[in-house]
């Protein structure tokens, strides 16, 4: 074999290489943003609150096997009686919240959640909540 086929054969190599690494830390960056599905279990004592534009809506729930953040807000629309309308991210398969109440995302700001004061930082279908927890969703520029 000569010098130069070794070369392009080590280049052809190395470019595969960086090709597979570069999906598998995609398919890792996805993970990381949208988390990990979350299988159902009963939780207690969930109180929700939505901060819209001039509006505020406030749920407790004493049991719910609602136990994501999404599913529990269509659940407080439920109750409620607002509607709640979501986009899934295909390449993730995760729900981002367009509109709750007629109000959706524009002017800057978008719908965002927090747990028990903490900024969400997974999509709000993969974020699982536990009794007792306090569920905010605001309307708001981002954090991030």
């Amino acid at each position: 074999m000569k010098l130069r086929e070794i070369r392009e054969r080590n280049k052809a190599i190395l470019f595969g290489i960086v090709m597979i690494a570069g999906m598998l830390g995609l398919a890792f960056l996805g993970s990381f943003i949208t988390g990990v599905p979350i299988k159902r279990s009963q939780i207690d004592d969930i109180q929700i609150v939505l901060v819209g534009d001039d509006w505020t809506i406030e749920c407790t729930m004493d049991s719910t096997v609602n136990n994501t953040v999404y599913l529990l807000l269509k659940e407080c629309g439920d109750v409620k009686d607002f509607e709640v309308k979501g986009t899934t991210w295909e390449p993730y398969d995760a729900v981002f919240v367009d509109t709750i109440n007629d109000l959706g995302n524009s002017k800057g700001k978008y719908w965002q959640y927090y747990v028990n004061g903490e900024y969400g930082e997974v999509s709000s279908d993969r974020k699982r909540i536990d009794s007792g927890d306090l569920v905010e969703w605001k309307w708001e520029v981002p954090q991030i």
